[in-house]
């Protein structure tokens, strides 16, 4: 187990024979290294794992962009209101 020595994510046959240690963060969507590490993938439970973090990082930027459109809408309605006074 080299690769305990270098400061990269565990591989993948640290992961599955440590269940103690909590799991490295997924990698970012848009880093470089993130290619990498998938096309470097053989354990199938890990690219599951990793698809569905990623699912998961997409649905949270989705309700966030939800949540920021919806307050752009009501902006918008409500700003000739205020500059209308009655």
């Amino acid at each position: 187990m080299e690769s305990s020595m270098t400061n990269g994510p565990p591989s993948i046959a640290e992961e599955s024979t440590t269940k103690t240690t909590p799991s490295p963060p997924p990698p970012s969507i848009s880093a470089p290294r993130s290619r990498r590490t998938v096309l470097n993938l053989t354990n199938v439970a890990t690219m599951t794992r990793l698809l569905h973090e990623c699912t998961a990082t997409v649905r949270n930027l989705d309700l966030q962009l939800k949540t920021l459109f919806s307050q752009r809408t009501i902006s918008r309605n409500t700003s000739p209101i205020s500059r209308n006074p009655p």
